[in-house]
């Protein structure tokens, strides 16, 4: 039902910005030869992200920012940085929150520090998959849940993006046993690298540019990062040859955008769907773009020389059982954990019984 009422607001906004444009007594055309709205206020935003300018996550947003202007006739303009253009990419949600700039893009996984929450906005170990979040997100209540949690930050956050299905990792060596992962040396973010931290790696803490030479000096040995598509472009194949799956600790893994909850609320109402309309095109074209860009991936490093393997079944039953461990502190220590974690919970239960019966009747 939020759907339609956002579809409605939003055919609404667009008759009425065209009714504007026509009764308007001073006429003025932008760029493309259309009439602009002459009342409607000039705004102009920072975005400070968390994506080097070469990846597809920083051409995402600089085409959320196009969508924007266009669709408020060039009156809303939102400039976007790359990541340390205007804060360290693991410093966004602060300088949103305090209102250094009016948004940003980053990755929830980056500030479990601050609320382990995020995790639930960004990726879980053996999650949601892409498809079945964007159904608890948009269709079950999700994201009115996680807005709850980003209010006491100041922030009201979109999705805009999805990863899609992610991998395991590369490594520098094959691992064939849990043993293997004593005292190894693995830049691994987030709740999955809590987990494997406490099956004896070692966690290095790396940016994405600096994985490569990391792994070429022996600094590290292993690196979990994204899937195929985002990882072939850091060229780590080159030197840690073996790639393992499945991403049991990122199915997937969504892409989010911050607005400063005080700026959101200055905004015409207009521009408020404009942000909204745009966050939803974003979504839905990263997460079409990785799904389709990761299986040519894929196909051509293993035909660079790339080994691509599955998890032993020890390290797979062990990373699932330490888990369920570190969720089951969260939920008693975290409130706000506790209940999106529960609703999440709730909500697979219910999709699979019912995908289940899908399957049984076709």
């Amino acid at each position: 039902m939020k759907r339609r009422k956002l579809l409605n607001r939003i055919a609404v906004s667009a008759s009425g910005a065209g009714m504007l444009t026509a009764c308007s007594k001073g006429t003025q055309f932008d760029e493309d030869g259309v009439k602009l709205p002459t009342d409607q206020p000039k705004i102009k935003w920072r975005m400070a992200t968390s994506w080097q300018r070469e990846s597809p996550r920083f051409a995402a947003m600089k085409d959320f920012s196009d969508l924007v202007r266009k669709v408020t006739h060039g009156n809303f303009e939102i400039a976007v940085f790359p990541g340390g253009g205007i804060a360290p990419k693991q410093k966004i949600l602060s300088t949103i929150e305090s209102g250094t700039v009016e948004c940003g893009s980053t990755l929830g996984l980056y500030y479990l520090d601050r609320s382990p929450t995020m995790a639930l906005d960004a990726a879980l170990p053996f999650g949601l998959d892409e498809n079945q979040y964007e159904i608890w997100l948009y269709g079950s209540g999700g994201l009115e849940k996680l807005r709850q949690v980003y209010a006491e930050f100041n922030i009201i956050n979109f999705a805009v993006g999805e990863t899609g299905k992610q991998m395991g990792g590369w490594f520098k060596k094959k691992v064939q046993s849990l043993a293997d992962l004593q005292g190894l040396k693995m830049r691994f973010p987030g709740i999955g690298g809590q987990v494997v931290e406490r099956l004896g790696v070692e966690i290095v803490d790396l940016p994405l540019s600096d994985i490569r030479t990391a792994l070429e000096r022996s600094e590290i040995e292993a690196a979990e990062i994204t899937g195929p598509f985002e990882d072939e472009k850091l060229r780590v194949h080159e030197v840690a040859p073996y790639y393992y799956y499945p991403g049991w600790q990122q199915p997937r893994a969504t892409i989010s955008l911050y607005v400063n909850k005080t700026a959101w609320e200055k905004l015409p109402e207009p521009y408020q769907i404009a942000l909204e309309m745009a966050s939803a095109v974003s979504y839905r074209q990263l997460k079409a773009d990785s799904a389709s860009a990761n299986g040519a991936a894929l196909e051509r490093l293993k035909a660079s020389g790339v080994e691509v393997l599955p998890f032993p079944p020890d390290i797979l039953n062990a990373v699932r059982e330490t888990t369920n461990e570190v969720f089951q502190e969260y939920t008693a220590q975290d409130t706000a954990f506790r209940e999106i974690y529960s609703h999440e919970t709730a909500f697979v239960e219910e999709y699979f019984t019912w995908a289940q019966l899908t399957l049984e009747l076709s």
